[in-house]
């Protein structure tokens, strides 16, 4: 009030003709007066919470939204095959927004592709879209894996995400699922409140969604949505996989190796008949190449992508933070490490064998649809 006042006083001729008999000099001063008693009240109410808050911020963010209509680079393949560290090479580079965890949009199961539908309204698809996993990272600070005790802040408020999404689909109604997949991504970085990217110069999204891309229904309907998207699979070899894999799993319920390598078989078949169906839509790598040749491996996914190299897509990152590889073993380093190319060295005989017997043939032909990595 006594803002308004004082911008009224000095501004409307009325006023300064009714105020012209008064000394400047006393007129400064009750202009400084009302300016005092104006500050405290805002000081008052700024510590009492009554204003600049997170309501302030709400309306700010849900009248001003900047819709992302980028394409997704999707990673998927079997787990302990490099999708995390990928997602992680991904996450400082300027024209890429990087989901900071495995996608769990996927209904009934995180491994489906949602099915949206604009009829349903706001409220219904963004039910079926959020990740719930994003309340408890709010609250105890963002992991991803054998992290110890790091935890990162995460700001992103479910609320506010609901709410620019609601104002999103209520501004232009969407009239197929991509544009919903387009609110509820915009809605999830804008409502990231430290989140360190630009949004307007992002080309891409990109997230994680392992054992995703199995399945060929998954993948047609990916497509559909997005059909200026990419799909990127790994392939490891499976000698050094299964070690990972069977240290990974829970020890009292662990799954035999025969059964284990099901997941692998599974995986390494889907990259092949997404090849074949899809491809230049789909991008193939090599584990070895990852790991071993980060920065070839990483300059050509850049050229795929159409985007520049960026010396920050050699060092694994949670919002420009450093983070340590999601291994199944112990690590003591952020960046890249080299040791899951030995992890050969721990299998038995009779786990070698079994490998030669289900995998050998698979593993070439998953071989052949990859990328050539030079050195």
């Amino acid at each position: 009030m006594y803002r308004r006042l004082i911008a009224w006083s000095r501004s409307n001729a009325l006023a300064r003709s009714a105020f012209g008999w008064i000394a400047p000099e006393t007129r400064r001063k009750f202009v400084r007066a009302l300016g005092s008693r104006d500050r405290a009240s805002t000081v008052n109410r700024a510590l009492a919470g009554q204003a600049a808050n997170l309501d302030d911020i709400e309306v700010f963010l849900v009248s001003r939204p900047l819709l992302m209509r980028a394409p997704l680079v999707l990673i998927s393949q079997a787990h302990r095959s490099g999708g995390t560290l990928l997602s992680q090479l991904f996450d400082g580079h300027p024209a890429l927004a990087a989901h900071p965890h495995e996608l769990k949009i996927g209904h009934p199961t995180p491994e489906d592709w949602p099915r949206l539908d604009p009829a349903r309204g706001a409220d219904a698809n963004f039910r079926l879209l959020f990740e719930s996993r994003t309340v408890r990272f709010l609250r105890d600070g963002y992991q991803k894996g054998e992290q110890g005790d790091e935890r990162l802040p995460f700001f992103n408020v479910p609320h506010l995400q609901y709410r620019i999404f609601a104002s999103l689909f209520a501004a232009q109604a969407p009239r197929d699922e991509r544009a919903i997949l387009d609110c509820y991504f915009t809605a999830y970085f804008m409502a990231w409140l430290n989140y360190q990217g630009d949004l307007t110069q992002k080309r891409w999204l990109t997230a994680f969604a392992p054992r995703f891309a199995d399945g060929e229904e998954n993948v047609a309907r990916f497509f559909e949505c997005y059909p200026d998207g990419r799909l990127i699979q790994i392939v490891r070899d499976p000698a050094t996989w299964l070690p990972s894999a069977l240290h990974h799993e829970d020890r009292e319920a662990a799954p035999k190796p025969e059964d284990i390598l099901q997941v692998w078989c599974k995986s390494a078949q889907s990259v092949v008949r997404n090849k074949g169906r899809y491809g230049d839509r789909v991008i193939v790598l090599r584990f070895e190449d990852l790991v071993g040749h980060i920065e070839s491996t990483m300059r050509y996914v850049a050229r795929e992508l159409g985007i520049d190299f960026h010396p920050v897509l050699l060092e694994p990152s949670f919002n420009g933070a450093p983070m340590r590889a999601n291994s199944s073993f112990a690590v003591e380093r952020s960046g890249v490490i080299a040791a899951p190319l030995s992890r050969a060295s721990l299998l038995s005989d009779a786990e070698r064998r079994l490998i030669e017997e289900r995998c050998r043939g698979l593993h070439e032909a998953a071989l052949a649809t990859a990328a050539r990595i030079a050195a």
